[in-house]
């Protein structure tokens, strides 16, 4: 593997714990690295988690899934997308 270049790889910036972004940073990576070979099969064996291709896994969609569970789970979304309510008895969904 060639040597890192500070123009594709810049230092990582540190983010205060109590002073995190309101929305997911947007990644302009298409790969993600390991440290060495082994944590990459480990992940590719599914034995950890990460993400390795944005095509197959990235932190956006891994985001928008859980954000479905927790709406699915709330009873907020169907197979098709759209919920039947009745206006008269619930309050409208806070998004």
């Amino acid at each position: 593997m060639k040597n890192n270049t500070l123009v594709n790889h810049p230092p990582a910036v540190p983010v205060a714990p109590d002073n995190r972004p309101l929305v997911a940073p947007i990644y302009q990576s298409v790969k993600f690295s390991f440290d060495d070979t082994g944590e990459t099969l480990r992940y590719l064996r599914g034995e950890r988690a990460g993400f390795f291709y944005s095509r197959t896994s990235n932190p956006h969609a891994a985001a928008i899934a859980a954000l479905a569970r927790a709406a699915a789970g709330q009873g907020r979304l169907s197979a098709d997308g759209l919920r039947r309510r009745d206006h008269r008895r619930e309050p409208p969904i806070a998004v």
